[in-house]
């Protein structure tokens, strides 16, 4: 492949250059960072007739119960949501504060969807990301204490999501050192961030990324995804 790319043979070499899952928004950044530029949303002529959802307008009727994340999400497809630091043992592989966040994440969208009369999928409409077995179980330990059922959601690692999709993400990055940065972040030798990469595309329509903004700072694209997608609401 390098010996055709350095060399000029385009004609050895495909791309993939049309994705037909995730809106346009949300394909923005890994487009910018990790695709050169060059990922379109697939032609509105090879889909069935009907709406195209990769270019499709944010819309909801808002249920009037959480008035901040409704602002947000009826503003905002991609979003960094901060969590506060915690007083982490070295190596802690949990976070109760990103725990809670996603908790309040689930809830509120699964109330967007019953107050829309949009169906709820288990398989489809939300899925949990995080990189740690342990923040795997703190998330289902929340969740089940907010009476929440635990087991329609997929609370998994970005490796098992990889060829996966979900109409919502949360990526809840739990992180407290640099230490634990640079585990999460998989470098290829073009400076592709495999993980990152794989994390942001799982999302059709929100993608919402929970961390220690002050720590994920110390890598480029995590610092950018941040700057980009914070809300003036959480700052």
């Amino acid at each position: 492949y390098r010996r055709c790319e350095e060399g000029g043979m385009e004609a050895h070499v495909g791309r993939l250059r049309h994705q037909g899952r995730m809106h346009q928004e949300i394909m923005h950044f890994p487009n910018k960072h990790f695709y050169d530029g060059l990922l379109h949303i697939i032609p509105r002529e090879l889909l069935p007739p009907g709406e195209h959802p990769q270019e499709a307008a944010l819309w909801y009727d808002l249920p009037g119960q959480n008035p901040q994340m409704e602002r947000i999400f009826s503003e905002k497809r991609v979003v960094f949501w901060p969590s506060p630091p915690e007083h982490a043992t070295p190596g802690q592989k949990t976070s109760t504060a990103e725990a809670a966040i996603v908790v309040e994440l689930v809830r509120f969208f699964k109330n967007l969807y019953s107050f829309n009369q949009k169906t709820w999928h288990p398989d489809k409409s939300l899925g949990i990301i995080t990189p740690w077995r342990a923040q795997i179980a703190q998330i289902r330990s929340a969740m089940s204490a907010a009476n929440l059922d635990p087991d329609e959601i997929t609370i998994d690692t970005v490796e098992r999501y990889q060829g996966g999709a979900r109409d919502i993400i949360l990526v809840s990055c739990c992180i407290h050192t640099t230490g634990q940065l640079a585990s999460l972040v998989n470098r290829s030798d073009e400076g592709v961030d495999r993980k990152l990469n794989v994390a942001l595309t799982r999302a059709r329509q929100h993608l919402v990324m929970i961390g220690n903004a002050e720590i994920l700072s110390a890598d480029a694209h995590y610092r950018n995804f941040i700057e980009q997608y914070t809300p003036d609401a959480l700052l």
